[in-house]
């Protein structure tokens, strides 16, 4: 009798293709920690979809590469990486570089990406005291793996939201003039859906100030016929900003062509 498939398998590849990483999980550990954490590892890779960096895994494939590999696996190639902490880790360049890798991959991230696992009390410079971790004293190699897995399958089912939430806080970056002006520049030579627009300049009401919108005074002329109008590329638009004095400006001189706020035209 055939067994029957987990409900839970991890969907994962779609996921990693899309967002450029190459590994779900990437193991840093001491090889003196070997034999505990490959028991770790043995259950991870017992779970269908899931593609775990264990390096002696990857003996072909890491064949005539230097550090820099390993630093851009731990640096960005997975999206956890798990630190096996101990003594021997705490002490050597590999594990430590590999760490340093992940703390800076793990600061442009809006998720915890390092997920630490530890074989004693030993301290790591640039892992904060208060930061929780597993500890292989207290927990047994399945419940480790399996703890992972479920971290895994919290990050998929939230992807989407990050990535909205991610676009957000680097628009929100930007001054207010500039926001305007690169709507100006962004809007003019493309069409864009309403709700794209609101999502990228919050501030905006797009419904009425966005020229591709059906209800928009541009798109119609006074008497009702419809009037062509030109349009000007991006770099033109940021040229006639200029000329116009600013974002200011060039809403004075929209108002007296009674043209849209958002439009070079």
């Amino acid at each position: 009798m055939r067994k029957k498939q987990r409900s839970g398998t991890l969907r994962t590849h779609a996921r990693r293709t899309q967002k450029g990483l190459q590994y779900d999980i990437a193991i840093s550990y001491a090889s003196e920690d070997s034999r505990i954490v490959g028991t770790v590892v043995r259950r991870l890779k017992a779970e269908k979809g899931l593609k775990v960096f264990f390096s002696p895994d990857y003996k072909v494939d890491l064949w005539g590469k230097d550090e820099r590999e390993f630093e851009r696996i731990y640096g960005g190639g997975a999206r956890v990486v798990v630190p096996f902490i101990s003594k021997d880790y705490v002490r050597k360049e590999w594990p430590l570089r590999e760490f340093r890798a992940a703390k800076r991959a793990d600061k442009t991230r809006d998720y915890d990406s390092i997920l630490p696992v530890r074989i004693d009390d030993s301290a790591l410079t640039g892992l904060r005291r208060t930061v929780q971790y597993l500890s292989t004293q207290d927990h047994t190699a399945t419940e480790i793996a399996d703890g992972l897995i479920r971290r895994l399958r919290a990050l998929s089912g939230s992807s989407a939201a990050r990535v909205v939430t991610a676009r957000r806080r680097d628009m929100a970056r930007l001054a207010g003039a500039t926001r305007e002006a690169l709507g100006i520049i962004v809007t003019s030579p493309l069409p864009a859906d309403t709700h794209w627009l609101t999502e990228l300049f919050p501030r905006i009401d797009w419904k009425r100030n966005s020229p591709f919108s059906a209800g928009s005074t541009s798109s119609k002329a006074q008497d009702g016929a419809s009037k062509p109008r030109r349009q000007l590329s991006a770099p033109s638009c940021s040229a006639q900003m200029k000329r116009s004095g600013g974002v200011a400006g060039l809403r004075r001189s929209h108002r007296t062509l009674n043209t849209p706020t958002f439009r070079c035209s």
